[in-house]
């Protein structure tokens, strides 16, 4: 597989070589989404999904550990996010975002990988997405015979990775299997010092189609366990996380429907895989269902298209921090939260001479409740916990409408493509925000059931085109939040009863806004330069403080060169200081340096079948840690956040047939 520059890849709509192979790129609304084939991603030393996502342009990652990763988009990230899996969505099993539904897909096994920067389209759920959206695709392959892919990766980071896709083909059927192993290794940080960041991970799963009437049925399962996670940026680790997942669906000319239902057992403790207290052994089992479907209809009027359709998501979540001595339960973290949405949404486009207009909206009801509120264990009942914390009576049920609008407007300047995207949208606040309830005197976690929804007024440009030489995209939005929900300590808010370090969560009105700019340029029949950067800006009005978690400036430059049966390039990844932070928030991991990383890497098609890559990350063994990244935990390193890898060598043969 050869890597073209990414960027280039998606403003072109071309494929690198091998391009008979891959999956078609799909451009959606010029750069407020990046369609690419999963493969052009996973050149790389690094092997985890949201770890590899941080490639693309406008998308950043918080890092607890080698593996999972957390998706950041538009400064927003957990459940401001929204991530579909093959079309289904599947709630994360760790309170504390040990495995973020990108960490149950692998890229190997992935055929494309979208990235929705904001809200484009009411189409969609929006419910969890004032961020975005990235969508991770398998697709099936309806060419007749048996063929598929294989490939083997090793790297300082990776002790080994297998994947396999098999795909088999008649007139009216086709299936396809697929399966991927890896065992990642603690790696060495840029000062020599060791990261813990050992785990396991295993799927397989099927996707069959068959051609029904004028349409295409499929069904797919799929099984993805991560065994022996370690997070130093946690205080706990992961003996294991399994999700399983069945999804089946039907697409027609005039519309698809499609059902899906996804589970998730995880465990984190702090003992299975580090050395603790005799005295003070917890653990905290939990366990998620999701079960979703969505009906969309396609109707012609006239030159209008209408898009309209219903879906619906159901959600369970719990979890429940033990003392693992005796089982007693401790706390319920998450006390059998509940979460029901049911939607209808309508969207319109109409082209006219001067443009494109788009009008959409979408109707959300939704209810929430914890079933085990008035549960009593040893710290006492979840809802004594916020009353004790909040000073006012919780109302644990709720019952609510949201009507989310969306305006957009396309047009040409020239060889130019313009956008104007204006939303409306509405976020609830999810398990951990609103029902959390992990009792320790100061060091409480408690979630708030009074929170209102946030409220998100959105307006972005997105514009394409080509000057000076070069293909450019640049995308510049802002969102001004009313009821943004921070996450705080109770000490800083005087309107909440507690006067201590307990985290906390209440509303406030905030804004946030960015920009990402992006050239590629062609230097020669076979050489590109791409190149990007992204800011992000955050700011609490209410509190007037900046937001944590807001990524400083940051981008690439890549230059890539074909030549005959080879290609090889060079890439600099940086960042600048981080400065404007937050000191009073708990998520606040204090002012970081800039910081540079060099990677080489080189393929080589050796013949029809048979494929090389190989490269080096952090030429110059750089040590650095992306602002984002979590805390170190003191007892399980010396930085004070958990660090990036040092220099890393890798190497990846693959196969087609």
């Amino acid at each position: 597989m050869y890597r073209k520059t990414l960027i280039a890849a998606a403003l072109t709509a071309a494929l690198p070589l091998h391009a008979e192979t891959l999956a078609p790129i799909q451009v959606e609304d010029t750069a407020t989404a990046e369609t690419l084939p999963a493969e052009l991603l996973t050149d790389s030393a690094r092997g985890e999904t949201g770890d590899l996502l941080r490639q693309l342009p406008g998308v950043e990652g918080s890092r607890m550990g080698g593996h999972g990763i957390d998706p950041v988009v538009h400064g927003q990230k957990a459940s401001r996010v929204r991530v579909s899996l093959d079309g289904a969505e599947i709630a994360s099993g760790c309170p504390n975002r040990m495995d973020p539904a990108t960490s149950y897909m692998d890229l190997e096994s992935s055929d494309t990988v979208t990235a929705l920067l904001g809200i484009t389209t009411l189409t969609r759920p929006v419910d969890n997405a004032s961020g975005g959206t990235l969508l991770l695709e398998r697709k099936l392959d309806w060419t007749p015979g048996i063929h598929g892919r294989a490939s083997v990766k090793k790297s300082h980071l990776i002790q080994d990775s297998e994947a396999v896709n098999v795909n088999a083909a008649g007139d009216r059927a086709t299936l396809r299997v697929f399966g991927n192993h890896t065992q990642a290794n603690n790696y060495t940080d840029g000062n020599g010092d060791t990261v813990k960041a050992e785990y396991e991970s295993k799927a397989f799963g099927a996707k069959a189609g068959v051609r029904i009437g004028s349409g295409v049925a499929t069904v797919s399962a799929e099984r993805s366990r991560i065994e022996d996670a370690l997070y130093p940026g946690a205080k706990m680790d992961s003996p294991y996380s399994e999700a399983n997942r069945l999804s089946a669906g039907y697409a027609w000319n005039g519309g698809k429907v499609e059902l899906y239902h996804t589970s998730v057992d995880h465990l984190m403790d702090n003992y299975s895989l580090r050395t603790a207290n005799p005295m003070m052994k917890r653990r905290t089992p939990t366990n998620t269902d999701t079960t979703g479907g969505i009906l969309t209809l396609h109707s012609q009027f006239g030159p209008a298209q209408l898009t309209y359709g219903v879906d619906a998501r159901y959600e369970k979540k719990n979890a429940t921090f033990e003392n693992a001595a005796n089982g007693a339960a401790l706390s319920l973290m998450w006390p059998d939260t509940r979460y029901e949405r049911r939607s209808a949404f309508a969207e319109m486009t109409h082209p006219f001479s001067a443009g494109t207009l788009k009008l959409g909206a979408r109707v959300d009801q939704i209810h929430t409740d914890a079933k085990d509120a008035d549960r009593a264990v040893a710290s006492g009942t979840p809802r004594s916990l916020y009353q004790s914390t909040y000073g006012t009576t919780p109302d644990i049920k709720h019952d609510d409408i949201h009507t989310n609008l969306l305006a957009g407007w396309k047009h040409r300047l020239g060889s130019w493509t313009s956008q104007w995207t204006l939303s409306s949208t509405w976020r609830t606040p999810d398990a951990t925000e609103r029902y959390m309830a992990k009792s320790a005197a100061a060091k409480s976690w408690v979630g708030n059931p009074n929170l209102k929804a946030e409220n998100h007024r959105q307006i972005q440009w997105d514009l394409s085109g080509r000057a000076l030489a070069a293909l450019w995209q640049a995308h510049l939005w802002a969102d001004w939040v009313d009821d943004y929900i921070l996450k705080d300590r109770a000490v800083n808010q005087a309107s909440v009863a507690a006067n201590d370090g307990r985290v906390i969560y209440v509303n406030k009105n905030a804004q946030l806004r960015g920009a990402t700019l992006t050239g590629d340029w062609a230097l020669d029949s076979r050489t590109d330069l791409t190149v990007s950067a992204t800011y992000t800006y955050g700011y609490n009005d209410s509190d007037h403080r900046n937001l944590a978690g807001i990524a400083p400036w940051h981008g690439f430059a890549e230059l890539s060169r074909e030549q005959g049966a080879w290609r090889y390039g060079a890439r600099i990844n940086w960042a600048t200081d981080k400065s404007d932070i937050d000191p009073l928030s708990p998520d606040e991991t204090g002012k970081t340096p800039g910081w540079a990383t060099l990677d080489l890497y080189a393929d080589w098609r050796i013949n029809r079948t048979w494929a090389l890559a190989a490269g080096v990350d952090n030429v110059f063994d750089h040590a650095y840690a992306d602002y984002l990244n979590r805390k170190m935990d003191p007892t399980q390193g010396t930085s004070y956040q958990v660090n990036e890898p040092g220099r890393s060598v890798w190497a990846k043969i693959s196969a087609r047939f």
